[in-house]
């Protein structure tokens, strides 16, 4: 008995040592994806658009798609960073990456029945679902982390 009582004390040792960078790395991995996200359309926002479909009328379309996709993805990246540099903000960094891709996510669910573009938006659906349950996973890790160390 005394054996798997110390195995366990073990093991939730080892764990409780590897979750600030287990959430760290989810935070990393999040911010990594907002930075993908912002990349194309702050470069090259005409044919960024025109791989969705979406044509410009006009050269303030280009700047609005630019600051709108690219610009606000990329602003949530650097504010993720900037969470990333102190691990007493790593739990803020991913409850706004879990808020944001989850906002989306339901942006776009909606968005798939109110459009009727269910089979377009399906590939990026299900990518979607499992990065907001990861990052959901790192905030129950870090909030246990945080009570253990309280």
């Amino acid at each position: 008995m005394k054996e798997s009582v110390g195995a366990e004390e073990n093991s939730l040792n080892t764990f409780s040592k590897a979750a600030p960078w287990i959430s760290r790395v989810i935070l990393l991995l999040s911010t990594a994806i907002f930075i993908m996200i912002s990349i194309q359309p702050v470069a090259h926002p005409a044919a960024t658009a025109a791989s969705q479909g979406i044509a410009f009328t006009s050269s303030l379309g280009a700047t609005v798609f630019r600051v709108s996709f690219g610009g606000f993805p990329l602003g949530c990246a650097v504010f993720l960073v900037y969470c990333l540099i102190s691990s007493r903000r790593t739990l803020t960094g991913l409850i706004l990456s879990v808020l944001v891709l989850g906002t989306l996510l339901v942006v776009r669910i909606y968005g798939m029945e109110v459009d009727s573009s269910v089979q377009q938006n399906m590939p990026l659906v299900k990518p979607e679902i499992v990065l907001v349950a990861i990052v959901l996973i790192g905030v129950a890790i870090e909030i246990g982390r945080q009570r253990n160390n309280r």
